[in-house]
């Protein structure tokens, strides 16, 4: 909550600062990183691409 309260503040927002840290929730943010579909091991999770399936498998 302090780095946002410092960040409000650099951004001139002081006044609200108070009013705005009564609605900040901590969170977790997720960053993708692009990677080509082979460099992935097989089971690791990953956003988008081919999904893991057999070699004979085929899509519906």
């Amino acid at each position: 909550m302090e780095k946002l309260r410092t960040a409000l503040h650099s951004f001139g927002l002081e006044e609200a600062a108070e009013q705005i840290l009564q609605f900040a929730k901590r969170s977790i943010r997720a960053i993708a990183t692009p990677t080509a579909d082979e460099d992935i091991r097989m089971g690791h999770s990953k956003i988008g691409g081919v999904p893991d399936t057999p070699t004979d498998f085929v899509w519906p």
